[in-house]
């Protein structure tokens, strides 16, 4: 299925076409408007103006991933924002991706997301879980693999700027590894500005930013193991003892 976009260009393409194939001719004077239009003519009025209607457009989302946050009000915020984008594009269905860690799954933060969206009106029909995730590569590889085999390829991710920032690099590598289809189409959505972030959040993303480049400094694939590794796991272990005093 071409995109939006790709159509929209093919459209105006068209119309300029016909418009300079057809030696289109505008004959009157400006007073009394007389127009002499041929059947090519409006035609090509048509495509072009088509063109511009498609590109004015909103992209209508096959699916929106949800990502599960660092604490409970990360999570409703990142899930109003992707019902908020719902509401107005019709996506298909939600992807809770996140894994259980310690916690029951009533009380798990795929738990709260899933909660958020029922409050909503969101049916369960429209929620699948991804539920092996352990950080941002797995979120997003994971959730794509899913969205695949259901046919998807316009896919918005709810989160923070700095967040969605490491998502595109990922999926870029990833496409560049033939290890994500690079037929997807993703689409940022922002739950909050970047001028809006606080000192913390600055702090946590450049750090983030940090542990992002290592972990991908020998690409996606290797990447996704990298969990395991034991100055992963100290890193990680580390970042929660700075930040754990100041979550909200």
């Amino acid at each position: 299925m071409l995109r939006k976009n790709n159509l929209g260009l093919i459209l105006f393409v068209l119309g300029i076409f016909i418009l300079i194939s057809k030696n289109f001719t505008i004959t009157g004077g400006v007073i009394n408007s007389n127009f002499q239009f041929s059947f090519y003519s409006i035609l090509g009025f048509v495509f072009i103006i088509g063109s511009f209607i498609i590109f004015a457009s909103r992209h209508s989302l096959d699916a929106i991933i949800i990502p599960t946050g660092s604490n409970y009000e990360e999570d409703i915020e990142r899930t109003t924002r992707a019902y908020k984008e719902h509401k107005g594009n019709k996506a298909s269905y939600f992807v809770i991706s996140g894994s259980l860690g310690d916690k029951k799954l009533s009380e798990s933060q795929r738990a709260d997301i899933y909660r958020e969206l029922r409050k909503h009106g969101v049916k369960p029909s429209q929620m699948t879980i991804e539920g092996k995730s352990r950080n941002t590569v797995e979120n997003i590889v994971r959730s794509l693999e899913k969205i695949k085999k259901r046919g998807g390829k316009e896919v918005g991710i709810a989160s923070y700027p700095g967040h969605l920032d490491r998502f595109v690099d990922i999926i870029k590598r990833g496409k560049e590894e033939e290890l994500i289809d690079k037929e997807f189409h993703v689409h940022r959505l922002e739950t909050r500005s970047r001028k809006n972030q606080t000192p913390k959040e600055r702090l946590y993303e450049t750090l983030s930013g940090v542990l992002h480049r290592y972990k991908l400094r020998h690409g996606v694939e290797k990447a996704m193991k990298s969990e395991d590794e034991p100055i992963i796991k100290y890193l990680k272990k580390a970042g929660n003892f700075i930040f754990n005093p100041f979550k909200r």
